[in-house]
């Protein structure tokens, strides 16, 4: 039985290799980003129920389905309709599917970090209503995540630890996280890394720090922090602090 009190990194699922915290990290006014608020995560889809069963024990009451509805029909949450956990759909990058197995659409992008800046960085909307969320959701521990866990799941990690104070160098070492954990023999590795020598799939999958890092900086330049950004997706201040406060207070 494991102790639930405890504060992991990556947390130990038998179906979940890129589920982790983004606690740990120095914040504002010397203080740390707390655990047990914010778990990030890949597909649930594949979930034991054992590892509901640890979710539930770590203090998740929360679920947050980036995805498009085409994604969630074809791989359905098996947190939906859990007791105690509250399921909510906010499509992140729009409501169009994310064609993961089309790598061609990648190769017609100038760059992944480029099209996180254009298609989610700059849907703020979604943004807005993610954060409206976060704000109200229930006490407890919220889980966040897309497919991999890596890119849309990645760039609301760093919105959530840039709010909280952590520094560009931390934002991106959470973000690199991701290829490592993917690796663990997960279905969404092996069928993506078809040819070892692909350098399109190969790119497709890695989690480079400079990606978010180019991220970071476009909020930085157009709108000198996440502040003045958060005010133009239209979170009040009001929902800013709620957000700050979940994160950041004992």
């Amino acid at each position: 039985m494991y102790d639930f009190t405890l504060n992991w990194t990556r947390l130990p699922l038998e179906n979940g290799n890129n589920f982790r915290e983004i606690g740990g990290y120095p914040g504002d006014d010397e203080k740390i980003i707390q655990y047990h608020r914010f778990i990030r995560a890949s597909n649930t889809s594949r979930l034991t129920d054992n590892d509901i069963a640890f979710l539930k024990g770590y203090g998740v009451t929360a679920d947050i389905d980036l995805r498009s509805r085409a994604e969630i029909s074809a791989s359905p949450d098996r947190l939906e309709g859990v007791e105690g956990i509250d399921y909510r759909i906010i499509p992140f990058a729009g409501n169009q599917p994310v064609d993961t197995d089309n790598l061609a659409y990648q190769r017609l992008t100038l760059s992944i970090a480029k099209l996180y800046v254009r298609e989610m960085i700059e849907q703020t909307d979604a943004v807005r209503d993610i954060f409206n969320y976060i704000a109200q959701a229930p006490e407890g521990c919220i889980l966040f995540h897309c497919h991999a866990g890596k890119d849309r799941t990645g760039v609301l990690a760093m919105l959530l630890m840039y709010l909280a104070g952590a520094d560009k160098e931390d934002c991106m070492s959470n973000y690199e996280q991701s290829y490592s954990n993917l690796r663990r023999g997960n279905i969404f590795y092996a069928s993506h890394l078809t040819d070892p020598g692909d350098e399109d799939s190969a790119e497709f999958l890695f989690s480079r720090p400079d990606t978010i890092m180019q991220c970071y900086e476009f909020i930085e330049n157009k709108y000198a922090g996440v502040l003045p950004y958060l005010y133009d997706c239209g979170v009040s201040e009001h929902d800013i602090l709620k957000v700050k406060s979940r994160l950041l207070d004992p």
